[in-house]
């Protein structure tokens, strides 16, 4: 399956779509995306992640500031949510990076 896409978007003037691809970069970056449904808090995230708390905290902080997380607050606590148009995007990724790794298991060949 290939995508067909624009390639002349200016990745410059959409920090969000950086921060998002840089996340998902992150060895335990498709984890912590995973649990950006709104149900977690940094605390939650972090411990699933196996990630410290102000580390992810950070990534948060950055990615909400771009636009990529709508924050929830419950008293002192926060629970992060992907935005819709992140959300699409991201399983979109996730779903070309699981079938480009299904098709690596199928044909160890592949260069």
């Amino acid at each position: 399956m290939f995508v067909s896409c624009d390639m002349t978007l200016d990745f410059a003037a959409r920090p969000d779509i950086v921060k998002l691809l840089k996340l998902l970069s992150r060895p335990n970056g498709p984890m912590i995306v995973r649990l950006l449904d709104g149900k977690h808090t940094v605390n939650e995230i972090s411990k699933r992640a196996q990630i410290t708390q102000s580390y992810t905290s950070q990534i948060l902080t950055e990615l909400a500031l771009h636009g990529v997380l709508d924050v929830r607050e419950n008293g002192n606590v926060r629970y992060y949510k992907l935005t819709g148009v992140h959300r699409r995007c991201v399983e979109a990724i996730i779903a070309i990076m699981v079938e480009y790794a299904q098709s690596l298991r199928a044909s160890p060949d592949v260069d």
